[in-house]
């Protein structure tokens, strides 16, 4: 399956269960949260979701950090670790997360991408790094 994406706010925060948010559709398997300055390849979005339907709840992957000229330097990133995470956050950038999971986790906040994952990443059953 091809990963839909849906445009949402980008300031505030995102209740996918809430009664006034518009439904997630039916075959809505998840969403994935892009950062402000972050510009994914539309081909990693079909990895994120086939990830989340093998049963990931969180899925992120490496990116790349370009300059303003246009130069490409890679962020390699390492697999999933608290430890690491508590530190550096290196998952909010481009995040994939399950249905399953938005639907027993707090919203997303906006603001603070890094404080709403800190809490959801207690919540996941499995969180997959794609390289």
């Amino acid at each position: 399956a091809e990963a839909g994406v849906a445009a949402l706010p980008t300031h505030g925060d995102f209740r996918p269960n809430h009664p006034s948010a518009t439904p997630l559709p039916a075959d809505c398997v998840g969403l994935v949260f892009i950062g402000r300055t972050s510009c994914p390849n539309p081909r990693n979005l079909g990895a994120l979701s086939q990830a989340i339907e093998r049963g990931a709840d969180l899925v992120y992957g490496d990116a790349d950090e370009i300059d303003a000229r246009g130069r490409r330097r890679p962020r390699f990133k390492p697999d999933f670790s608290l430890d690491l995470f508590l530190h550096d956050d290196f998952v909010s950038d481009c995040v994939a997360v399950s249905r399953a999971l938005l639907d027993k986790v707090d919203p997303w906040i906006f603001d603070d991408p890094h404080g709403t994952l800190l809490g959801w990443v207690s919540r996941a059953s499995r969180v997959e790094h794609l390289p």
